[in-house]
């Protein structure tokens, strides 16, 4: 069993450290693409810079920033703490979600209810956080890299067809088309998250189980 936990511990610091650099190269690919075809931020949608009137010294500190607060503290929440251990065994993933947000077995519709429109709140805040570590983080990478791909596909490759997917919806210049695939980005990789420890907590419970039948009984001394 501890060389499971172990394992499971060496598992998150290799992702952890996997997605803190790519983390960094995805934003830097952003950045740099943005100053290169936009250097004097006119056409960025980003409101910090459209709204509020950020330079590009000052929109790289704020990504900084960000970055450290919104996505390097709970990933670290990630790797450092575990999954809840909860003695109620969870049959299924649903099952398994509530346990490890609400700490009691829901009905699936609150369950859902709550992962997609945040009601009932957590009351498990530090599964919470731990999730969000994981799947905020490369959703961040991928729309990252899908910003970098928007720039280059518009301003250098000439592809019309994904200038017109983007504007098929925007608000104030930004095109709000693209969360789509960021909102799916994040759910599938929210899921992933739940369902690979699901499967390690079955694992674990099945080796407890054959681990339990394989023990002789024990006679008492007599006296």
């Amino acid at each position: 069993m501890n060389g499971t936990f172990d394992s499971r511990i060496k598992t998150r610091v290799i992702i952890g450290v996997v997605t803190i650099f790519s983390i960094a190269i995805a934003r830097a690919a952003d950045i740099a693409t943005t100053l290169h075809f936009n250097p004097s931020l006119s056409r960025e949608a980003n409101p910090l810079s459209s709204v509020l009137g950020f330079d590009a010294a000052q929109l790289v500190v704020s990504n900084v920033i960000g970055v450290v607060i919104l996505l390097l503290a709970p990933l670290l929440i990630y790797v450092v703490r575990g999954p809840a251990k909860i003695e109620e065994k969870a049959n299924t993933l649903t099952e398994h979600i509530s346990l490890q947000l609400f700490r009691s077995k829901l009905e699936q519709n609150r369950v859902l209810c709550g992962v997609f429109l945040g009601w009932p709140l957590p009351k498990n805040w530090l599964q919470a956080t731990r999730v969000v570590g994981f799947a905020l983080s490369w959703t961040v990478v991928f729309a990252s890299l899908q910003a970098t791909f928007g720039w280059w596909a518009i301003n250098q490759w000439g592809m019309d067809w994904y200038r017109d997917y983007r504007g098929i919806f925007n608000f104030r210049g930004y095109p709000v088309i693209e969360l789509i695939p960021v909102l799916v980005v994040f759910y599938f990789l929210g899921y992933l998250h739940f369902r690979k420890e699901f499967k390690t907590d079955q694992l674990q419970s099945c080796e407890a189980e054959q681990d339990g039948a394989g023990q002789p009984a024990t006679r008492p001394e007599s006296k």
